[in-house]
């Protein structure tokens, strides 16, 4: 028995060996390959040679290299591996380990196949027998090149900015990217609201843009906060393989006042407007009527100055504004009305005619600033009461965001 095992073995080495080595060598891999794969590399293409295709939003010309080399490519990119099989009848792939992409004819002798990149890979080119796989030893290694998001500067951030003290907030910004911009934004988020408004739509090949925009302290948004808005430029580029990437400036931080904070500074506006008359006030209750005429002019003089300051003092006071908020109209029209009372008693204070003249003149500037400062204080607790009632309907708002 044993010899008739050898003959059998003699007559198939010898019939192996009469269709040639290579199909000993091939067979006795897949006799000992382990988990599909064989230990025994062979040589199956060689002129190798790779056509590479750029995804076509890049807008980059087509380009090749030869043999097998270490690549870095976008990712998307068709890789089109060329070759000359140096053997007939082998089913010839080019893999990764897992997945196979067939090589074919490509109509000039040789053979091609073609792969997309999605990521990093190391590829081989290889023979399939039934489950295994019989490698040619080679690799091409393909680093995948990501499409970056773009990168959003806005000058002077990040920073903190309280709305008290600023009308208007400039953003200015520069945005770069790799391939192409579609979209600028600007954001504004603030707890779970946000506001996107359009600043720029490009056609997806332009890879700078500059720009500005200007948001103003009565933004509907603005003034509808409570807390911290965030302030942010966003650009989304053209990337249709890994899909579009938006890239997020540093972020401008906006401190709305605290509620009641506005209402408040407007109050003591006025109260400091009803507080300096009532000094004056005090002092003209003490003035008397001097008995010389120069006296009596000196007099005069310092009345109008005093009246003056105090006339500053109430423009100021009408036309400032106390962060998003201002005097109301029918205020601003009530201490227009109350100091040309004031002006016109004090032009005529102390007339230099007569001791008797000048007595008249100041008892008359007494009563009108004594009539004035209470019209002021009046006006002062009406504005303190219309203010508690708006600050109140605020805090519930507040409380209902923050619930």
């Amino acid at each position: 028995v044993g010899r008739r095992v050898v003959v059998i073995l003699l007559a198939l080495a010898v019939g192996a060996l009469s269709l040639g080595p290579l199909r000993v060598i091939e067979g006795l891999n897949v006799l000992v390959a382990w988990n599909g794969r064989a230990p025994l590399p062979i040589d199956w293409v060689e002129g190798v040679f790779c056509s590479v295709q750029p995804p076509a939003y890049l807008g980059e010309q087509a380009h090749m290299f030869f043999g097998f080399v270490d690549t870095h490519q976008p990712k998307g990119t068709a890789l089109t591996v060329h070759a000359q099989p140096r053997f007939e009848g082998r089913r010839l792939v080019l893999t990764d380990g897992t997945r196979e992409v067939p090589f074919v004819e490509d109509g000039r002798g040789g053979v091609m196949a073609t792969w997309t990149i999605e990521s990093d890979v190391d590829l081989e080119v290889a023979a399939r027998f039934g489950d295994v796989l019989i490698p040619q030893g080679d690799d091409l290694r393909i680093g995948a090149l990501e499409d970056e998001a773009p990168i959003v500067k806005v000058e002077n951030a990040p920073r903190t900015v309280r709305l008290l003290d600023v009308n208007e907030i400039p953003v200015r910004y520069e945005i770069t990217d790799d391939h192409g911009l579609t979209h600028v934004d600007l954001v504004l988020r603030a707890g779970g609201m946000e506001s996107r408004r359009v600043l720029a739509k490009h056609d997806g090949t332009l890879t700078f843009d500059r720009g500005s925009s200007v948001l103003h302290r009565h933004d509907r948004f603005l003034s509808g906060a409570h807390m911290p808005v965030e302030v942010t430029v966003e650009a989304r580029d053209n990337d249709p393989v890994g899909g579009p990437k938006w890239g997020r400036s540093s972020p401008i931080v906006l401190v709305p006042p605290a509620v009641g904070e506005e209402e408040a500074l407007r109050y003591e506006a006025l109260r400091d407007v009803r507080n300096a008359l009532l000094d004056q006030l005090a002092s003209r209750l003490e003035a008397r009527a001097p008995g010389t005429a120069e006296e009596r002019n000196a007099l005069g003089t310092r009345e109008q100055k005093a009246h003056a300051a105090f006339e500053r003092s109430v423009k100021d006071a009408a036309e400032r504004r106390y962060g998003g908020i201002e005097m109301s109209r029918r205020m601003r029209t009530f201490l227009a009305g109350q100091l040309e009372r004031l002006t016109k008693a004090a032009d005529g204070a102390c007339p230099s005619v007569s001791e008797q003249a000048c007595r008249k003149g100041l008892e008359r500037l007494g009563d009108v600033t004594g009539d004035t400062v209470l019209a002021l204080d009046v006006a002062a607790r009406a504005l303190s009461t219309r203010d508690s009632v708006n600050i109140a309907r605020k805090l519930s708002d507040v409380a209902e965001e923050g619930a």
